[in-house]
């Protein structure tokens, strides 16, 4: 295997492995998923096998980017809701200068 495909297997990164029809029993434990075969009888089944791949990989990408802003607001609030704590131990009352918040103005 070349050093690439091993980084790319070491580093868990999204790769398109693309091989001849003879070689997918060879690669297909190593790679599975992305794994695509180029038939030169049917290409068109690599080009929809890639996109599929592509698709899948901006999904995976996407709940990641969703499950980190998730992670961000649940800190933030954490942090709030400590803070909250703090001012009531301490017997302050709590003012709107404690609080980010935006109010809908009406009309």
């Amino acid at each position: 295997m070349s050093p690439e495909l091993n980084m790319a297997l070491a580093l868990r990164k999204p790769a398109i492995v693309m091989a001849a029809p003879s070689f997918l029993q060879s690669l297909l434990p190593a790679f599975s998923s992305n794994l695509v075969v180029l038939d030169p009888a049917n290409p068109e089944a690599a080009e929809v096998a890639i996109v599929q791949h592509l698709r899948t990989v901006n999904a995976e990408q996407d709940a990641k980017k969703a499950l980190l802003a998730l992670g961000t607001i649940a800190l933030a609030c954490s942090y709030w809701l400590r803070r909250i704590e703090l001012l009531l131990d301490a017997g302050e009352p709590l003012h709107d200068r404690h609080f980010v918040c935006h109010r809908a103005r009406g009309p």
